[in-house]
């Protein structure tokens, strides 16, 4: 952005500099201009113009009073602040939406370790229920509900797991990463405790 932002200045800026044209021309007469000239009844053929003929022109210019061009010079050190502030902005939203990104990353990651400890439970729950239905101590509604929860907290667990690798490919997008390459980070919450902001 600065690089576009300094050309773009130099461009508005170059009228100052010295401008010079040139122009050639060259001509080639093949055929000359003749007329025929009578005096005392002799008739005499006079050639007109020159067979080659060639011009050279150049032209050198510059400006001193130019409203356009002093608006410009006035402008670009405002220009130069805007794009600064711009390239900073761009900056300090890149990390917020990286920081985001990886700490969404990092809270999917550790609804997905709850999901899997409560699909051990309730597969624990179903186990139990089930025995119990079959040994006549429960009736069937609890066995039932035990195996809903269960899938329930499997569904979740899929959707959780669709919705990190979505999460994922959303980090890589923002810091340029390759979608094609292999992609993991750290999700250790102990030594993100350590982190002090």
């Amino acid at each position: 952005m600065k690089e576009i932002g300094e050309r773009d200045i130099k461009s508005a800026l170059s009228g100052w500099f010295p401008q010079i044209n040139g122009t050639a021309n060259y001509n080639n007469n093949l055929k000359q201009q003749v007329n025929a000239l009578t005096t005392n009844g002799e008739t005499n053929y006079i050639t007109f113009g020159t067979k080659h003929t060639s011009a050279l022109t150049l032209q050198a210019d510059q400006q001193f009073l130019n409203a356009g061009l002093i608006q410009a010079s006035k402008a670009s050190k405002y220009y130069r602040q805007q794009y600064k502030q711009s390239t900073e902005n761009t900056k300090i939203n890149t990390v917020v939406d990286v920081s985001k990104a990886y700490f969404d990353i990092l809270t999917s990651g550790e609804q997905l370790n709850i999901i899997n400890e409560n699909i051990a439970r309730l597969e624990k729950q179903l186990k139990d229920a089930s025995a119990q239905y079959e040994q006549g101590l429960v009736d069937k509604t609890d066995f039932q509900r035990a195996q809903i929860s269960l899938s329930n907290s499997k569904a979740d667990k899929k959707r959780t797991e669709e919705l990190l690798k979505y999460k994922y490919a959303y980090l890589k997008e923002i810091i340029g990463y390759s979608t094609e390459k292999e992609f993991s980070l750290n999700l250790k919450s102990d030594s993100m405790e350590q982190v002090s902001f």
